[in-house]
């Protein structure tokens, strides 16, 4: 969850990029097959942690322990946008460390849903991924949270997708609907363009997967 970005010039010592001081993001005319295709300006890079884009969508919150003191902050409150520093990548302090997630209860009939997309079948980070949490009233949808990852230097959370959905139930129209909002926002650069259908594909399996999920209860 507190993982350094994942991109090839930060990682690599030869390349002084943005966030190590330097004067350009290597990224924009370079090598960008993996980064961020939504709020990417002036990091491209997207947020490595899988654990992260669930915690989102749970609504799960942070404890903070400092030296003589202890906090609790919202997940979507850890993370720090490359536009306010380009130095961290959540708010802690030298001095602190993350001592406990806190998952609250979800309602009766939520499910969660998890699909990551890897260049590999063994283990790699996400180009892709999306998470999914949505809570039904028979089958209407009345609470949910969609989140992606891969796409974004933080955890991305679609909240106008999110409405679209609300009372609601998941058919066709609706599908399209909240995969045409929940990446209305990209600007991709010249090599990742390949995100979005890729994105709007495990949107529309996960949406497919919860209301299978409901309908064997239902029925």
């Amino acid at each position: 969850m507190c993982q350094k970005p994942r991109c090839l010039y930060y990682r690599n010592p030869s390349f002084i990029c943005l966030r190590k001081g330097g004067k350009k993001c290597f990224v924009i005319k370079g090598e960008n097959r993996y980064s961020a295709i939504i709020n990417g300006a002036p990091c491209f890079m997207v947020h490595p942690s899988d654990l992260a884009i669930a915690l989102v969508a749970l609504n799960a919150s942070v404890k903070i322990r400092g030296i003589n003191y202890e906090k609790i902050v919202p997940i979507e409150d850890f993370f720090i946008s490359p536009k306010v520093s380009l130095q961290k990548e959540n708010i802690l302090n030298s001095d602190e460390l993350v001592s406990e997630i806190l998952v609250p209860i979800q309602p009766n009939y939520s499910y969660g849903i998890y699909i990551k997309e890897m260049e590999r079948k063994a283990w790699d980070f996400a180009l892709v991924s999306v998470s999914l949490k949505i809570c039904f009233d028979k089958d209407i949808i009345k609470n949910t949270r969609l989140v992606l990852g891969g796409v974004s230097p933080l955890p991305f959370r679609a909240i106008e997708a999110e409405i679209i959905m609300g009372d609601n139930n998941i058919n066709d129209d609706v599908i399209n609907m909240v995969c045409e909002i929940a990446l209305c926002a990209n600007k991709p650069l010249n090599n990742n363009g390949y995100k979005i259908p890729l994105a709007k594909s495990i949107i529309k399996r996960a949406m497919l997967e919860a209301n299978n999920r409901i309908r064997l209860v239902l029925w």
